[in-house]
């Protein structure tokens, strides 16, 4: 194969690979601010906050920490909160799809206390996985873009 046939195959697949990358990493954090209010119906803002805060932590910090460790570190590190996020996402649900099969309300206010202390559980870990993804996504996202600038333009 020629050397022009090489740089455009390895030029297509790094296109392919960003786009893929990108849309697998910011899917979870759209899907997380989509279902705000299955996750908590009175306090949309609550889920906003746990969205949006700790990438914003991340964002604001990266230029003192990213240099000292690699980028496969660092997409590993995202993939590993991703899937930690969802998994505190799912268990907080089945609290919460405990108490609806139970005949429980979401409202914790009119709850026998063990049953409160159910759903706040599940809540906190839901709130807890929110914001896991939004540091995961934050992270990805701002390794991604870094990257993409150590490749030549195509």
């Amino acid at each position: 194969m020629t050397d022009c046939c090489l740089a455009s195959t390895a030029a297509s697949k790094a296109i392919r690979s960003f786009f893929l990358l990108g849309l697998l990493n910011n899917a979870p954090w759209v899907l997380m601010l989509a279902c705000a209010t299955n996750i908590s119906a009175g306090g949309v803002a609550l889920v906003f906050l746990s969205n949006q805060i700790p990438g914003l932590i991340v964002k604001i910090t990266a230029p003192y920490w990213f240099h000292a460790i690699s980028y496969k570190t660092r997409i590993l590190m995202a993939s590993f909160t991703m899937g930690t996020a969802c998994f505190l996402v799912g268990c907080g649900g089945l609290f919460r799809d405990e108490m609806a099969e139970d005949g429980g309300a979401d409202d914790i206010q009119n709850q026998a206390p063990e049953n409160a202390d159910r759903l706040r559980w599940g809540l906190t870990l839901e709130l807890l996985g929110v914001s896991f993804v939004s540091f995961s996504c934050s992270l990805g996202e701002a390794s991604l873009l870094a990257l993409a600038g150590k490749f030549d333009s195509v």
